[in-house]
């Protein structure tokens, strides 16, 4: 493939006129005349046309001209390499073509002009010394199906100059070019599929010049697909969307609301991700949406415990426990939960019975004795017995708000949120089989309010959420997938998007996220993750 690239070459005068050191010692001649250099100019990658001026006053008999180069500092016609490019006895301008040259190499020229055993020079003319380099690449980490983006100093290869991208030893496609910038070409590279993820040297082979640039490139592990768009035909109340996934399907939990007059009504969907079908389902109160409840997968048997209730422009944490049947589309009212009220609880099912806990209880304007306070107990719902019962053991901390969770056997994960006012990365394990928290890795994701986490396999996913700034929330898309066995968060594959409270779930061996809320509006995407 061709390749036309512009670069940056370093050309110094050293303004001086130098005679050769070695002097005739009878030197009779008296025709008048001089030589200076007047230019340099590259026309690809190794070649240079210099440009010579003879200066002649007199002259008797012919004048040889021409360029004498080398690679050390004082070339002569004793003393580097001899282009004789004419003979003249009149004034005129010349040129010659130097080719093949190491564009990383300094060479130093003059123009020279001799008669018998006279000779005059020009001042000494460096070229080369381009220093190819790669200047800046987008970014040096790479997710799946990212375009790597590399700018480079290089200009005007002709069309027989060979370019080859290496990341280690593996060359990878060049999607594309620009040779529109004037600072050097660019090249674009698609995500190397065809190697595992890792750290890898990025190179190019020029010719048989290697340029390596000065640092690694990290492919990170997995890909993000667009799978299309949730099915939703009104106007959306930002960040009120709720639901799971399960069995192929995303089931969306959704406040919808229809201006000019303003009706406010509740919506509740399921939707395969594979074809995109749409089945409207019941809602359990067509003018109640319940937001951040502890959802618990018993079969085909979704629980819903606490959260927070939007009721006519009014929220407030509740303790109500819903089942809702996949099955047979039907919701059902069980008793409430007897703890105290909460919103974004942890929860997991282990040994036939729900785990519960922490979270946080937001303030009721209808009582001006419930502030916020975050939670640090924990309670188990027995499902043959559907009794509740607080456990002895508390988190040893100040309670966590804001914080995501999954849970992988006996052992559920808590990870970032607030320890009150204070942001944590924290990641906590709680393990029902002794009753105990422990503290684990921090979790190294830039975000710490509402990330979104999966579980599938043997590990834990998390990602996106938000921090704080003056400005308000600033959203962020890092993800994460954490080893329980060797206690190691690893950075994985980017989402191409940024939202907050999305769906997130497992779908057998990837995960899913959808919809959310973001500064730009309410998107609707859908992707899956496979590692």
């Amino acid at each position: 493939m061709r390749r036309h690239l512009l670069f940056i070459f370093a050309i110094i005068f050293l303004f001086s006129c130098k005679k050769d050191n070695t002097k005739p010692a009878n030197n009779t001649n008296t025709d008048q005349f001089t030589v200076s250099f007047a230019s340099a100019t590259n026309t690809n990658v190794t070649d240079f046309i210099l440009t010579g001026s003879l200066q002649v006053t007199s002259a008797s008999q012919d004048i040889e001209y021409g360029f004498v180069f080398s690679s050390f500092s004082d070339p002569s016609i004793y003393q580097g390499k001899v282009i004789g490019v004419g003979k003249s006895q009149k004034t005129l301008n010349y040129n010659y073509t130097l080719t093949d040259l190491d564009p990383r190499l300094t060479y130093y020229c003059r123009a020279y002009a001799l008669q018998n055993d006279k000779v005059v020079y020009s001042s000494i003319f460096t070229v080369g010394k381009h220093s190819l380099a790669i200047t800046s690449v987008s970014s040096d980490t790479l997710s799946s199906p990212d375009v790597l983006t590399i700018i480079t100093n290089f200009k005007n290869l002709t069309p027989t100059d060979q370019v080859s991208i290496y990341l280690g030893t593996t060359a990878i496609n060049v999607s594309g070019t620009n040779a529109a910038d004037t600072s050097g070409m660019i090249y674009y590279v698609n995500y190397p599929t065809q190697l595992p993820s890792g750290v890898y040297a990025l190179s190019i082979k020029l010719n048989n010049i290697i340029i390596p640039y000065t640092k690694n490139i990290t492919l990170l592990a997995g890909k993000w697909t667009d799978v299309g768009q949730l099915s939703y035909a009104q106007v959306v109340i930002p960040h009120e969307t709720f639901g799971f996934v399960k069995d192929g399907w995303i089931y969306s939990y959704r406040l919808l609301v229809k201006q000019y007059p303003e009706v406010t009504t509740t919506q509740f969907i399921k939707q395969n991700i594979q074809s995109g079908q749409v089945v409207n389902l019941t809602t359990f109160d067509s003018d109640t949406f319940i937001f951040g409840a502890g959802i618990v997968y018993e079969g085909n048997l979704i629980h819903f415990i606490g959260g927070e209730e939007y009721d006519k422009h009014t929220t407030a944490c509740v303790n109500s426990h819903y089942i809702y049947n996949t099955d047979n589309d039907t919701w059902t009212k069980v008793a409430d939960f007897p703890g105290t009220v909460r919103t974004g609880a942890v929860t997991m099912l282990y040994n036939n019975k729900i785990y519960y806990g922490m979270g946080y209880r937001i303030g009721d304007p209808n009582n001006t004795n419930s502030a916020e306070a975050d939670r640090n107990d924990m309670w188990t719902y027995d499902l043959q017995t559907r009794q509740w019962q607080q456990l002895a053991a508390t988190f040893p901390q100040d309670g966590r708000s804001h914080s995501t969770y999954f849970s992988i056997g006996s052992k559920i994960y808590m990870v970032a949120g607030y320890d009150r006012i204070t942001p944590q990365h924290s990641t906590w394990c709680f393990d029902a089989q002794t009753n105990t928290w422990s503290q684990k890795a921090d979790y190294p994701g830039p975000g710490y309010e509402d990330d979104i986490s999966f579980q599938f396999g043997q590990y834990g996913y998390v990602g996106v959420g938000s921090y704080e700034t003056s400005g308000g929330p600033a959203g962020v898309n890092n993800f994460y997938r954490y080893d329980p066995v060797n206690d190691k968060w690893i950075r994985i594959s980017t989402p191409v998007y940024t939202a907050f409270y999305m769906i997130a779930g497992a779908n057998g061996q990837s995960g899913v996220i959808a919809g959310g809320f973001a500064p730009y509006g309410a998107p609707q995407d859908i992707y899956v993750f496979t590692p």
